[in-house]
């Protein structure tokens, strides 16, 4: 006779796995009367696979929202290890780069999918453009400060999996577009990955980066834990849904949200407030 598990065993290796936290990010999406979800939808991008959760918010549900179209999340789960749960990440600080900056979300019409440019999220904090991190680079670290060097980076893979399902999804059947446009004549999507992970940003001026070694000064350097940050994502040809030789009209990368799993349901209540470009609102910039 094999040997018998105990519950508590089996719990154990179920909460070693990322289940109990996507289904408890369902959850939350299905309190929240303003979505509609649905979880491991399949998708075929660069390869076949599943997106952990895909929530949609349809125009007209919730009339006090500026924008004036459907929002579909697309959303990685991604449970932390415990002994490695630290992600900080480094903003691009490089000032050409900022002058020309828009953040940049898939939207599609009934015509065909282009990049939705300079969109701002006020209820989130990013009143203009100058407000998003622009995170362009990361790494984690444990409660003993060391860094995680495993090839298989989680934070990367994290938003290369998200990516890929939105590239999937976005190009399903124009039977869901169809749908989707029985609501709304645009749809963007949002591609997000929530974590267990506390969050970090890191800002410093690269002008003061000591030489010869190439090391910060601590007090020169802003470390500040966030609940939830913007990621540009470089998004390759293979993973680009719009494809143009015109420059203004493709992009080499996407806004990504990274949202703290404890700031989870906060950030949902906020996320489908969206202004267009040149739409700010007085009574965000008093705050």
């Amino acid at each position: 006779m094999g040997k018998v598990i105990k519950q508590n065993e089996i719990v154990d290796l179920l909460n070693s796995t990322g289940i109990p936290f996507q289904d408890w990010i369902a959850y939350t999406i299905g309190k929240n009367k303003n979505y509609h979800y649905q979880v491991e939808v399949p998708y075929t991008s660069l390869q076949s696979g599943t997106i952990d959760i895909v929530a949609v918010w349809f125009k007209g549900e919730l009339p006090s929202s500026p924008f004036d179209g459907s929002i579909f999340l697309i959303i990685e789960a991604k449970k932390a290890n415990p002994q490695i749960k630290n992600w900080i990440f480094i903003k691009d600080m490089h000032t050409q780069y900022h002058k020309y900056y828009a953040s940049s979300f898939i939207s599609i019409t009934d015509k065909a999918p282009h990049i939705e440019r300079a969109l701002t999220f006020p209820d989130l904090n990013y009143l203009t453009q100058e407000y998003y991190d622009k995170c362009i680079n990361a790494f984690e670290y444990n409660h003993q400060l060391k860094l995680n060097r495993n090839t298989e980076e989680k934070i990367y893979r994290s938003l290369l999996q998200v990516h890929e399902g939105l590239n999937g999804f976005a190009q399903k059947d124009p039977v869901l577009q169809r749908i989707t446009f029985n609501f709304a004549n645009e749809t963007i999507y949002i591609p997000v990955v929530v974590t267990t992970a506390n969050l970090f940003t890191a800002e410093y001026d690269p002008e003061k980066v000591e030489l010869p070694e190439g090391i910060l000064d601590p007090d020169k350097t802003d470390i500040k834990e966030v609940q939830w940050l913007t990621y540009e994502f470089p998004i390759t040809r293979e993973l680009s849904i719009v494809r143009s030789l015109d420059v203004r009209t493709c992009t080499e990368k996407l806004t990504t949200f990274i949202v703290a799993g404890k700031h989870w349901a906060e950030f949902l209540k906020k996320v489908f407030v969206i202004y267009g470009k040149g739409q700010v609102v007085d009574k965000y910039l008093l705050k």
